[in-house]
Formats: C-alpha cells, structure tokens, sequence
C-alpha cells in the first residue's frame, strides 16, 4: 500500500462483488468489535481499591512497543499509535496469522482454495 489507507472510511474503490461468494459478500458489512490493547497488568485487590484519580498503573509493555489490535476477543495485527486528524490511531505494522492460516499454509500453495493469499508482515509500504 503506497498511501496511508484510513479504515472506517469510505473507500474510493471497492473490490467487485465477483471476487467473493455471495454468502461472504453479505457479511462484509457486518460491524465486528475492535479494540486496542496498551498492555495489562495483575493488581492485589487492596492495590484496586486504593485507585484514586491520578494512580497510575505501570503496564507490561514498554514506550515503543506495539500495540495489539484485537478483533471479536482475538488479536489479529500489532502497530504503532499515531495521530490521525488530532485522533489517536494505529499503523498496523504486523498481521498475527490464525491458527487456521497456520494450518494452509502447512498445506502448501497447491491446497490454499482459490484466491487464498498467505498474510504477509511487512512495514508500512506494504
């Protein structure tokens, strides 16, 4: 991808309706949960209720470090924060493959179905 491609966004194309099933075509409106992931961390309950506004809870993650991009409860990519039009956002910079996908490509090319491509985990120009 040459430009930065803002999702959520009305895109200029759109991939024709041949290049995928009609059942699949109908669920890619379907609105799935996202959310970003900072990092986590384990507190006592005391430590929990002694939170006040302006504690602050050291994360398992580093600055720099990226985030996770969480789909439907699973991380699907990891990326860095940004700010787009004075919002935060993320740049992906890696797809997590599934377990699934792990297991075509166990496969080989010759058994990915039709028009399957493998996930690639490149950087920004991707």
């Amino acid at each position: 991808m040459n430009e930065t491609q803002v999702l959520g966004q009305p895109a200029a194309e759109r991939t024709s309706e041949g290049a995928f099933s009609p059942t699949l075509w109908r669920l890619l409106d379907m609105d799935l949960p996202v959310s970003i992931s900072l990092g986590q961390a384990e507190l006592p309950l005391q430590d929990v209720l002694r939170l006040t506004t302006g504690s602050i809870i050291e994360l398992n993650r580093s600055v720099g470090d990226p985030v996770d991009i969480v789909v439907n409860d699973r991380v699907v990519a990891r990326g860095e924060v940004v700010v787009v039009n004075g919002n935060y956002g993320v740049r992906v910079q890696q797809l997590v493959a599934s377990q699934s996908a792990r297991a075509l490509d166990t496969l080989g090319p010759a058994r990915h179905p039709a028009g399957a491509e493998t996930v690639g985990t490149g950087g920004a120009e991707e």
